[in-house]
This record gives C-alpha cells, sequence and structure tokens, in this order.
C-alpha cells in the first residue's frame, strides 16, 4: 500500500537563491526523496504544502496550514485528510509555531514527523530545534511525539503507539461494575419478595 508523505514548508519547484541558480527541484527534491525512501521505502507519494509560489504550480497545497483559518482549502483539507499522512517533514520551517496537535492528527497511527534543514550545506546545523518552545508549548509537544534520534539535522518524532488496551480495561470494569450493581439489586429484589411472603403468610395465619 502506498505511503502518503507531506513535506510543510517547502516548495517542490522554483529557484534556490541561497545557493545560486539552482533550482529546488534539483537541489532540495532529492534530498527529501533519499530520506523519505529511507524511513518508508519505494511506493511512497509525495506532497508539498506552502504558502509561497501562489498557486502557480511549485506545490501541491499552497495555504497557510492552520486549525481555524479562514482559508477554504486549509479547512477542507485537515478535514480530508484526518490520520493520512505516514510521514510529515517540516523542512526549514518555524518550528515553535507550528500547530502539532494539527500535525498529530494528520498523522496516522504510529506515523512519523521529521525535522530537517535542506539544503544542509548553506544553514547552520540547528541543534534545538525544540529550544524556542515555552515550557508549556515543549511539554505539550512531549504529550504528542516521542523522540526516536537526535540527529543534528534530522530530528524524528514518532506518534506513541496507542492501544485499546487501557480502554478495554476500564470498560471491564465498568462492566463489572455494573453487574456489581445488578445483583446486587437483584438481591434487595429477592429479600424485599421474602419479606412480602413472610409477611403475607403472618397475616394469613392471624
Amino acid at each position: 500500500m502506498t505511503k502518503q508523505v507531506l513535506v510543510l514548508c517547502q516548495r517542490k519547484t522554483g529557484s534556490l537563491r541561497i545557493v545560486g541558480d539552482e533550482g529546488v527541484e534539483n537541489r532540495i527534491v532529492p534530498q527529501i526523496n533519499i530520506l523519505v525512501r529511507d524511513i518508508l521505502g519505494d511506493d511512497v507519494n509525495i506532497e508539498y504544502l506552502t504558502n509561497i509560489g501562489r498557486n502557480d504550480g511549485s506545490s501541491d497545497y499552497n495555504f497557510i496550514l492552520e486549525q481555524n483559518s479562514n482559508n477554504r482549502d486549509a479547512q477542507e483539507f485537515i478535514t480530508n485528510h484526518q490520520g493520512y499522512y505516514s510521514l510529515i517533514i517540516l523542512n526549514t520551517c518555524p518550528y515553535f509555531l507550528m500547530d502539532y496537535e494539527l500535525i498529530y492528527n494528520l498523522l496516522e497511527p504510529q506515523g512519523i514527523m521529521v525535522f530537517t534543514i535542506f539544503p544542509m550545506i548553506s544553514l547552520p546545523p540547528d541543534e534545538n530545534a525544540l529550544s524556542r518552545f515555552t515550557p508549556e508549548q515543549y511539554n505539550t509537544f512531549l504529550t504528542l511525539f516521542e523522540p526516536k534520534s537526535n540527529s543534528v539535522y534530522i530530528k524524528k518524532y514518532r506518534k506513541p503507539e496507542t492501544t485499546g488496551g487501557n480502554r478495554k480495561i476500564r470498560r471491564s470494569k465498568k462492566i463489572r461494575s455494573r453487574s456489581k450493581k445488578i445483583r446486587s439489586r437483584s438481591k434487595k429484589i429477592r429479600s424485599r419478595s421474602k419479606k412480602y411472603k413472610t409477611y403475607k403468610k403472618y397475616k394469613t395465619y392471624k
């Protein structure tokens, strides 16, 4: 089954001024392709989302990815891609401004998020991608993602595995609790019926 990949903050075509006239498709896209195949294999579909380019074909989606966006295209995208992507790459994104709850919801169970700064040769290593987070942002982030790598350039975060085990346990506890209540009620009913029969016999004998 083809794995779906989303690259944020990045075009798939266009000029790349910081390294001369070499195009994005020749410099950055090949690096992203290698990364994706290293993680997911060859059977992948890669899509690009950015608000740069103005629908000129340089990206698959052209808007800012925000939960409360007034952009209809953005809202439709969010609604139609819940749990859709196996991998989301944040390439040179402003990490501390990203909506990680939204990214979490776009990922499938056990989906992967990766921080990259392609092209590596012209940008300094971002060793502390999360360093500008407020304590609240950082705590929220850690509730959503589990660190898997501390690479200088690529930082992987995988969604924590969630199983139905705990839910089943809580459910079974509720069921047992309900069954206890039912048994308790039935005992009370039997006790009442015995008292009624005794009272009836007493009344008859009297």
